[in-house]
């Protein structure tokens, strides 16, 4: 074998690896960074990654500690995830490759009854058996992100879904594993069966990514019906809110013209029983209160004064500071389905709260020419646990619940924004940002 072939076969093997990390990886996290820069970070990690085990040569630790810091590095910037989390998946990607690696190719030369140093006189047989390890570690990592998926992704949860990530690499396992069989039959066979053996692993590696991404897909769609249903309730609830905003216009309008009435019964001689048997009428009638504010978009003001309706009724503080919202770049349904759905959730979490003194919601929001901002804070009675920018949903069934935060983070993100969650000191807070010069 020349050693061209040597260098192209090595080559391909990292990269084999490269591909396990991503689909490992991708079992716990969402790659937020366009397709294009993916490739491009990934294709920069890959040859400093080939440089640093050309160079070392047999300098195993620290060929180890550096390849633990390369793949933590590029896990934080591929996933935004902490730096915990990424030293943990770059620790689990190297357990998976070195030490699946060493026992594996011990097992196979068992099976095949052949010493390793006659595999390793034989370089076609040699990366014949590394490739076939190689497709028992792509095996295994699909049946991580299989149930990774389920798990971080809030998918849902099946023996199909197993069955489909897994059935590829299940029969090219076996066909390999026959393969090399084969190569101890007939040792001259060997560089063809290599050939078969790498075009089945990459054929698998394609096949998981297409799997992937149909599979993505379909979550996308599922989402987007999700939030269409919601933006339609929430067309709804903006007619319903117009409508109970033009009654509550009508109701001051007519107590206007009470207190006119009372004013003429004062003018009047001897009106002093008549005045206050009206007076009294008027007491005895309920009038829910109303928060004094103008934030020049109807919709809100009357959906803000819903929320604070039922956050009276419910023993919850509920105070609001807020700029002309005229200019926020986002349309009313839009604004709906965010307020409502982030304020629900406040509600919700406030009546956990024993002590009612301790129930509060604070909203806030800042307009100006270079930047938008959207804050909503509330009380709660324990740490709200918070996974990869999400909340995972504590109700029984979590395939029905927690699109309302879904869906406010998918219309922040079709709008160009921004948005945070934090939990310190039993309070909770979800801040949503437009960032003014980059929209225009």
């Amino acid at each position: 074998m020349t050693e061209p072939l040597l260098m192209i076969l090595h080559m391909g093997m990292l990269a084999i690896e490269f591909s396990v990390y991503i689909i490992l990886s991708s079992s716990f996290f969402q790659i937020s960074l366009r397709i294009s820069r993916v490739i491009a970070i990934c294709s920069i990690a890959y040859l400093i990654n080939f440089g640093v085990l050309m160079c070392l040569g047999n300098h195993v630790s620290l060929k180890l500690f550096l390849g633990c810091v390369l793949f933590a590095v590029l896990s934080k910037v591929l996933y935004s995830a902490s730096y915990i989390h990424s030293i943990f998946l770059s620790i689990l990607f190297l357990a998976l490759i070195n030490v699946g690696d060493s026992i594996l190719l011990f097992l196979l030369s068992a099976v095949s009854r052949q010493s390793f140093s006659s595999i390793m006189a034989d370089p076609f047989s040699y990366y014949l058996q590394a490739y076939t390890v190689k497709t028992i570690e792509l095996l295994i990592s699909s049946f991580i992100h299989a149930w990774g998926t389920q798990r971080f992704y809030k998918r849902s949860p099946s023996l199909p879904n197993y069955f489909k990530f897994t059935l590829f690499p299940i029969l090219s396992l076996v066909c390999t594993v026959t393969l090399f069989s084969t190569c101890a039959v007939y040792p001259k066979a060997a560089p063809q069966l290599l050939f078969c053996t790498i075009t089945l692993l990459v054929s698998n590696i394609i096949n998981i990514v297409l799997l992937n991404q149909f599979e993505a897909q379909q979550q996308a769609v599922i989402n987007n019906q999700f939030l269409q249903r919601e933006l339609k309730l929430a067309r709804d609830t903006m007619d319903t809110l117009s409508s109970a905003y033009s009654k509550e216009r009508k109701l001051t309008h007519d107590f206007q013209n009470k207190l006119a009435v009372i004013q003429g019964l004062l003018q009047q001689d001897h009106a002093d029983a008549e005045t206050r048997q009206y007076v009294n009428e008027l007491i005895n009638q309920e009038y829910t209160p109303a928060l004094a504010m103008s934030t020049r978009r109807t919709v809100v003001d009357v959906l803000l004064n819903q929320k604070y309706s039922t956050a009276q009724e419910k023993g919850i503080s509920f105070r609001v500071q807020l700029d002309d919202l005229s200019h926020f770049p986002l349309p009313d349904d839009a604004f709906v389905v965010v307020l409502s759905n982030l304020i629900d959730n406040a509600l919700e979490a406030c009546e956990k709260i024993k002590d009612p003194s301790q129930r509060y919601i604070l909203i806030k929001a800042k307009v100006d020419r270079e930047e938008n901002i959207l804050y909503i804070e509330n009380s709660v009675d324990a740490p709200v646990k918070i996974s990869n920018g999400t909340i995972p949903t504590s109700k029984k069934d979590s395939l029905s619940h927690g699109y309302g935060l879904q869906n406010v983070i998918s219309i922040i993100k079709s709008y160009g924004g921004l948005y945070a969650i934090r939990c310190e000191n039993h309070a909770f807070a979800f801040v949503v940002s437009f960032d003014m010069k980059q929209a225009t």
